[in-house]
């Protein structure tokens, strides 16, 4: 109850404020309060993160996805063909290709 309480406090409500709401309003306002604090530092650390090399958020790998379905859809059935048979052959087995 002190981190809710100092919650409240530190975001510039009064004791005798917090004093008049019941149990539920208090916890609700400190939920909020702590969820925007919380994605405030997000979005602050996200950019410095990156500038160091940080891994971007599921919403950039979304997109990657993405772009990789649709490259992988512009293909030829023998460019796909070649491409599995590429990634096969990097993960150390020995394939060969089609015989025509």
């Amino acid at each position: 109850m002190k981190e809710v309480l100092g919650v409240l406090l530190s975001s510039g409500y009064s004791l005798d404020q917090i004093l008049d709401w019941s149990w539920d309003h208090i916890n609700l306002t400190a939920e909020c309060i702590m969820t925007h604090k919380v994605e405030m530092i997000n979005m602050v650390f996200e950019p410095v993160a990156a500038a160091f090399g940080g891994k971007g958020k599921k919403k950039n790998r979304q997109k990657s996805i993405d772009s990789q379905r649709r490259l992988r859809e512009a293909m030829t059935p023998q460019q796909k063909e070649n491409d599995l048979l590429r990634s096969i052959g990097m993960a150390g087995l020995k394939v060969q290709g089609p015989t025509k």
